[in-house]
């Protein structure tokens, strides 16, 4: 009896285990011609588009192209409320498109947002694309946004110490399991909290009230960033936090960075967004909207030692004194920010305002790189016909509350709305044209705190967010919200090309030989690799990792012309991004792939 029992409880627990698997999304990709050809003459242009993964619903935009420098600074729209600065604007964009997975296509009829018929010209078109049609994954059960009414934002970190490609990216977030601040490895099992990696603050930092994001140090990840702020009751300081990150224990501060281990601001402790850093700098932004002075400011710290390197005042963006003369407040934010590739985006709750910015730029003049503020309906606050404020801006009493502004890899920015219907986030273009509203399967008009892309050609690239929206949660008082734990994921793909007079025939007559896009992408374990050959010569055909080491050798001989295909079996590799080299003579063509396992 006793055997049984024990052999009864083996079966139990390796059922258990078979049960239990890692995360391992349907990515959705989308591609199309890289160059397309097309004569402006008033006749629909068809663009083939092949779906994979799953479903999507997507836009097709069209954008100018080179002209960023002959547009110059340049603020129009209803209410001026675009702002460009020497960027390539959008000349073009569609309707959502449902398609399935396969091959499917859409119709340009070669007019602008105007109607007209755009000038004949090369441009850039991008297609944004999303699983509208399939609920949220876990990806972890574990991960929980809190922050009373404005919900911590998630990091999610894709490179590694050099700024390479991590094989699996990983979340950070505040306060996130147990009142600890979390580490999730992407692609762990979601059901098992084992794989929550916490570390919390003590000691001397034990008054400080951090909240917003966590940010790592860019070239040391054991090592992260923290803001805080001590209350007006106990003093005026606010700023950035540099702490060793000690697993599942209490977090120690680098007392050799800044002065004790903090760099920032003697201040009225209010308000903040940030830290963000990249390979030089972390940056910080500090704004006052429940006071009555005008303040808005942007830092940057030295990543080595804490020493300022930046302080831009965006006062002229973020406050408003006609808007507090109105009954709304003088100041707006920004309490929200993130980066990618370098730039900046900055938005806030509080303000109808959000941007796209430069830390690097050449001068100051040149910092914002476009604002979207009231006039395109998209983040506008007070917009309503019946609104008390008609189109007051700076107002963090009334919808949408939005405080998470991210951009994929071709900087189209989403923003997690809440108190908007059920919708998910708002999207902008490249240039920060509003687009829409956008839902995910399932949404309801519940709290968002925020979407976020992986998007670098991992195994999973995708939109990750909170999971307030898939429950149907709703919060009474907004000072104490009900909180869901969950980190989910949805699939997400955006790609970009050529529209243009002569840009089709170049492309479809390369001058040696052409690479093709290896088929299946994503792959496991096998995928196939064509290219064609004009005429007869010698070949390399060479696979490299991530960290740009050659790894295979699957071609080095001499082809004739003609199409060829070489197989690459994959099965003693791990999941992640690889690049496939082609080369014959003085051509060489270089293409990435993604191996999922």
């Amino acid at each position: 009896m006793k055997k049984a029992i024990f052999l009864l409880l083996i079966a139990f627990i390796f059922a258990g285990a078979a049960f239990a698997a890692n995360f391992s999304p349907k990515i959705l990709r989308v591609s199309a011609p890289p160059a397309i050809k097309y004569n402006f003459d008033n006749k629909a242009l068809e663009v083939p588009i092949t779906v994979s993964g799953t479903n999507a619903g997507l836009i097709f935009c069209v954008y100018t192209k080179g002209k960023g420098s002959a547009i110059g600074k340049l603020q129009n729209g209803y209410l001026g409320w675009h702002y460009v600065n020497s960027i390539d604007t959008a000349m073009y964009i569609s309707p959502f498109y449902n398609m399935d997975v396969g091959s499917n296509k859409l119709i340009w009829d070669g007019k602008g947002k105007t109607g007209s018929l755009v000038p004949a010209a090369d441009y850039t078109y991008y297609i944004w694309a999303y699983d509208n049609r399939n609920p949220k994954q876990y990806v972890s059960r574990y991960m929980t946004s809190v922050m009373h009414n404005l919900g911590s934002q998630i990091h999610i970190q894709e490179t590694d110490n050099k700024g390479l490609p991590l094989a699996k990216p990983y979340a950070l977030m505040l306060h996130a399991f147990n009142g600890n601040h979390a580490k999730w490895a992407i692609g762990s099992d979601p059901d098992d909290s084992s794989f929550v990696e916490t570390t919390k603050l003590s000691g001397s930092v034990a008054n400080w009230s951090f909240d917003r994001r966590l940010s790592p140090l860019q070239t040391d990840q054991s090592y992260f960033f923290a803001s805080g702020g001590l209350s007006t009751t106990v003093g005026n300081a606010k700023g950035v936090w540099k702490f060793k990150w000690v697993p599942n224990g209490a977090a120690t501060i680098d007392v050799n960075w800044g002065t004790n281990g903090y760099a920032g601001i003697t201040r009225p402790y209010d308000a903040y967004a940030g830290p963000v850093s990249d390979l030089n700098n972390v940056y910080w932004c500090n704004n006052a909207y429940h006071f009555t002075d005008p303040e808005s400011d942007f830092y940057a710290w030295d990543l080595a030692d804490g020493s300022q390197t930046q302080h831009i005042n965006m006062s002229d963006w973020w406050c408003r004194p006609d808007d507090a003369k109105a009954g709304g407040f003088i100041n707006g934010g920004p309490n929200g920010m993130s980066i990618r590739n370098g730039m900046i985006v900055l938005g806030s709750h509080a303000a109808c305002l959000n941007q796209l910015v430069n830390p690097n730029a050449d001068k100051a003049s040149n910092f914002v790189v476009f604002a979207n503020q009231n006039g395109d309906y998209i983040f506008d606050h007070n917009f309503a016909p019946t609104a008390a404020l008609k189109w007051v801006c700076m107002d963090f009493k009334v919808p949408p509350f939005t405080t998470s502004f991210e951009a994929d890899a071709n900087f189209f920015v989403a923003g997690a709305v809440y108190d908007n219907g059920a919708v998910s986030f708002g999207l902008e273009g490249p240039d920060g044209t509003g687009i829409t509203n956008v839902a995910f399967a399932g949404e309801t008009a519940a709290r968002k705190f925020y979407v976020n892309f992986v998007d670098y050609g991992s195994p999973f690239d995708g939109m990750y967010t909170d999971n307030q929206g898939s429950v149907g949660k709703t919060v009474a008082d907004p000072n104490n919200a009900i909180l869901v734990p969950g980190f989910m994921f949805v699939g997400h793909d955006s790609i970009k090309g050529t529209i243009g007079t002569q840009t089709g025939v170049e492309e479809a007559a390369p001058q040696a030989f052409s690479v093709s896009q290896n088929t299946p992408n994503p792959f496991n374990p096998s995928t196939t690799i064509n290219f064609s050959m004009v005429k007869a010569g010698k070949v390399t055909v060479e696979i490299f990792n991530v960290a740009g080491q050659k790894i295979e050798t699957l071609v080095n001989s001499t082809m004739n012309s003609g199409v060829h295909s070489v197989v690459w079996n994959a099965s003693k590799y791990s999941g992640g991004v690889y690049f496939y080299t082609v080369k014959s003579g003085n051509e060489v063509r270089t293409m990435k792939m993604t191996l999922i396992k």
